[in-house]
């Protein structure tokens, strides 16, 4: 079975006022996302990439959670949720499965990386795509952390140059995940 997700890769519903109101109105409704367990859907609030930025500030000075802080927690909560997806509603094999996270130049792609090194030490097999940064401009200090971690624990990070680089891998990946 082919399932094609995308997975949002940060989540601080509690950041957010008004939201914990909704979430009790959505805590009964089942979730859209198939996991076998039962597990109940969560309103999120779209927010543009300044907001988010702010939203990372607000944790960093009000709760004490650095930015790289907030990417492993999100790795790890992504690695979790995708074991759970490929156990219970793919009943995909971990050794068996392939993970493809697709990852772009800010932190939504150093979230991605790391929940590719959690799902490495899960032992589920995962490939990291990313997008070049251009010669021009810096990567983010997280970002390159993250990669350095990565190549660090084994996985080979390769940067997205044309369509051609991804059509393999996403043809025999059991999950995408989008971190662009």
């Amino acid at each position: 079975m082919d399932i094609r997700c995308s997975l949002v890769l940060r989540h601080c519903g509690r950041l957010f006022r008004g939201e914990e109101k909704a979430n009790e109105q959505q805590r009964d409704k089942p979730s859209p996302y198939p996991t076998g367990r039962g597990s109940k859907a969560f309103l999120m609030k779209p927010v543009t990439s300044t907001q988010m930025r702010e939203i990372d500030e607000r944790a960093e000075r009000e709760f004490g959670v650095s930015s790289l802080g907030l990417m492993e927690n999100a790795g790890r909560a992504v690695a979790d949720k995708l074991v759970d997806i490929l156990s219970h509603a793919l009943h995909s094999p971990l050794p068996e499965s392939l993970v493809v996270i697709c990852c772009g130049r800010g932190n939504n792609g150093g979230d991605g990386v790391a929940a590719a090194r959690h799902l490495k030490a899960l032992g589920v097999p995962v490939k990291i795509f990313y997008l070049p940064t251009p010669e021009h401009k810096e990567i983010k200090k997280e970002l390159k952390l993250q990669l350095e971690k990565a190549a660090q624990e084994g996985l080979q990070p390769k940067p997205i140059v044309t369509p051609d680089d991804l059509s393999k891998e996403l043809n025999l990946s059991t999950i995408i995940v989008d971190a662009l």
